[in-house]
């Protein structure tokens, strides 16, 4: 049997013990909790940066608009593609189909009177002649 000296004592190694247990937890716990805090500012952190990058961009509507000039004396199937492709704002000139060679080629095309070939075409341009072609342009 023991004694109260005895009991006091293995009753206090019992709170150290338990008092030891309970301060180590509490690290855990710190440690777990700062670790955890850190993996949601990193979240936080990541997903800012990424909807930032996927914010969407004012959509552009592209269509098509028919623009028609008339030749004057002097004029070149190349001049008057320059003149119409003058007329486009810089973010419809940056389109491929819009480039004074692009629209040259399809002023020749879309003019049945001017023939089927660009030769033909710059040697049948006279003044008066009403030519037409579709461009690319931003909706407004």
């Amino acid at each position: 049997m023991m004694t109260y000296t005895q009991k006091e004592k293995a009753m206090r190694k019992e709170e150290l013990i338990r008092a030891k247990k309970i301060q180590i937890l509490k690290k855990r716990i710190r440690v777990f909790m700062t670790s955890l805090i850190a993996l949601v500012i990193a979240l936080v952190g990541a997903n800012a940066i990424t909807s930032a990058k996927e914010a969407p961009e004012p959509e552009t509507i592209w269509s098509r608009q028919m623009f028609y000039k008339t030749v004057e004396t002097g004029d070149t199937i190349y001049g008057i593609a320059q003149e119409i492709v003058n007329e486009l704002t810089d973010d419809e000139k940056q389109w491929a189909d819009n480039s004074v060679e692009s629209t040259a080629r399809r002023l020749v095309e879309s003019n049945p009177e001017l023939g089927n070939s660009f030769d033909y075409a710059a040697a049948h341009l006279y003044p008066g002649m009403t030519l037409r072609v579709l461009m690319h342009v931003i909706e407004k």
